[in-house]
């Protein structure tokens, strides 16, 4: 997985990217990493950019088509016309942000 995190002040990059594995005990527990989760990543490799996820924190919302988690916002975009607009994809996007309570955003072009 790859996690973004502030580094250091001794490391002159303002983010960082660092490749994480899942620490076992949540692979146990069967905790699954969405895109999006807040995460407590430990023992940090600075120079290789590599560390271990320790901990997912709660999540605020949950979409599951894509599966993302803490979307505190939609935006949909759909073609009228090539292709043509097809409505049960629209309906699907709809009860997903209403039924989570997300303020979503509907551009048809």
């Amino acid at each position: 997985m790859r996690v973004i995190v502030e580094p250091p002040k001794s490391i002159e990059e303002s983010k960082l990217k660092l490749l994480c594995v899942v620490k076992a005990m949540l692979k146990k527990i069967k905790r699954i990493v969405l895109v999006g989760d807040k995460v407590l990543v430990g023992s940090i490799d600075w120079v290789d950019h590599r560390g271990m996820i320790k901990n997912v924190y709660q999540q605020s919302s949950t979409i599951l088509d894509p599966l993302v988690a803490n979307v505190d916002h939609m935006l949909v975009l759909f073609s009228m016309e090539q292709p043509k607009l097809e409505p049960f994809a629209l309906t699907r996007f709809l009860i997903e942000a209403k039924s989570n309570g997300i303020p979503l955003t509907l551009g048809l072009n």
